[in-house]
């Protein structure tokens, strides 16, 4: 490639950006004014939009995940348990539940963990100044 195609390569996407500042909208600056303030006081009394706040919100949402990885591993208990109590003396049916059985344990370990650990990030960031809630 010689230096006059480069060029015309640069210069093509100069114009480029160019033509797609030329394209785009400038910025709005509205003003405000009481109507205004009122109406959109109305408008957000009359949304069916929650009024929780972020650290809330979050919350909610890692209880709900650790509420359904909580029944699993129950289940994985029942499951290891049956398997432990129905093995008839085999030694890897005995094996196979007690390992079921040590991992389902580790599971609600690293489950407990996860929920202090987040709880605890949570409410370290919500508390030292990032303040999302509404005023």
């Amino acid at each position: 490639m010689n230096i006059i195609s480069k060029i015309k390569i640069i210069l093509a996407c100069i114009l480029l950006l160019l033509s797609f500042s030329a394209v785009l909208p400038s910025s709005i600056q509205a003003q405000e004014t009481p109507e205004i303030n009122q109406q959109m006081e109305e408008f957000g009394e009359a949304t069916p939009v929650s009024t929780t706040d972020l650290p809330t919100f979050v919350g909610r949402i890692i209880r709900w995940v650790l509420f359904i990885i909580g029944i699993i591993l129950i289940v994985v208990i029942i499951y290891g348990g049956l398997t432990y109590a129905t093995a008839a003396g085999s030694q890897e049916k005995t094996d196979s539940a007690k390992k079921v059985l040590v991992y389902a344990i580790i599971g609600v370990i690293i489950i407990a963990l996860a929920y202090v650990l987040t709880d605890f990030i949570i409410n370290a960031l919500f508390e030292s100044g990032i303040n999302y809630k509404k005023k």
